[in-house]
């Protein structure tokens, strides 16, 4: 439950930071997707957060990858032209964030073919580097690769349910041990 309502969550937050913060409005760049989850195949419409993101950039047009979860602290902050990007694995294009003439930015892609799992969503971004510690390379949202009906196995594993059982049993076993030592002592104390 919680997971559904994450990405909104964070989206709001974003928001309130970026009305908040006192640098100009380039220096929190986050991008809401709808829906923020998909199966393969999927139409996803992205925005910047917030009015204006851009700024006065209203052509601007900036690369997002989507970066499996496991992979992104491997990562470089900052690289060296747009170049570099192509020929990282690590990063698969999902399309340029466009700006429209209020400043604000707007993407739509179809979600690749990838296994379901968590990602985040990637920018290249040379004019966040003044705001993102010198990164050009910033984290500007997340995504879920969801699993499209019998395309993956979700057979049904009875381990870790064993597992959690043998746990249970053990420590039950060790507090009937431990009952039984202490009523031994009360006995003779007597």
């Amino acid at each position: 439950m919680v997971n559904r309502f994450r990405p909104a969550l964070t989206a709001a937050i974003a928001a309130v930071a970026v009305a908040l913060a006192a640098a100009p409005a380039g220096a929190a760049l986050f991008v809401v997707l709808e829906p923020a989850s998909g199966a393969p195949g999927t139409g996803i419409i992205g925005r910047t957060g917030g009015q204006g993101a851009l700024g006065d950039s209203p052509d601007a047009r900036i690369p997002l990858f989507l970066v499996a979860e496991g992979v992104v602290g491997d990562l470089p902050g900052k690289v060296d032209g747009a170049d570099a990007l192509t020929t990282d694995g690590r990063l698969l294009p999902i399309g340029d964030l466009v700006g429209d003439p209020d400043g604000n930015g707007l993407l739509e892609f179809a979600v690749p073919e990838l296994p379901p799992a968590r990602y985040e969503v990637f920018a290249y971004c040379p004019s966040c580097e003044p705001y993102s510690f010198g990164r050009n390379l910033v984290p500007v949202g997340e995504f879920q690769v969801t699993d499209p009906a019998g395309r993956y196995s979700t057979r049904f594993s009875p381990w870790p349910l064993l597992t959690a059982a043998a746990f249970v049993a053990l420590i039950a076993l060790a507090a009937l041990v431990g009952r039984r030592g202490r009523r031994d002592q009360d006995r003779l104390a007597l």
